[in-house]
């Protein structure tokens, strides 16, 4: 096993490395930037503008026009 760090060297210490990873927390990562993708490729046929009354912040923008006129553009 000449090209593994030492810690992969021997099958106790692969053992532990595997033991020692956060699963849970990875796959949830995972989830998280899925729906992050899919809140941001959302499409609307209706023009939304933040400058409008009424306009709902909640709602994430609806395509790329819309979150670069949002006074929370840095978020986007």
């Amino acid at each position: 096993m000449e090209d593994l760090p030492d810690s992969f060297e021997s099958t106790d210490n692969l053992a532990a490395a595997v033991a020692s990873l956060d699963i849970p927390s990875y796959l949830q990562r995972d989830v998280d930037a899925l729906l992050e993708s899919a809140f941001l490729s959302l499409r609307s046929d209706v023009a939304r503008d933040p400058r409008s009354p009424g306009y709902d912040m909640s709602l994430p923008p609806a395509n790329h026009r819309e979150a670069m006129l949002r006074s929370d553009v840095e978020e986007w």
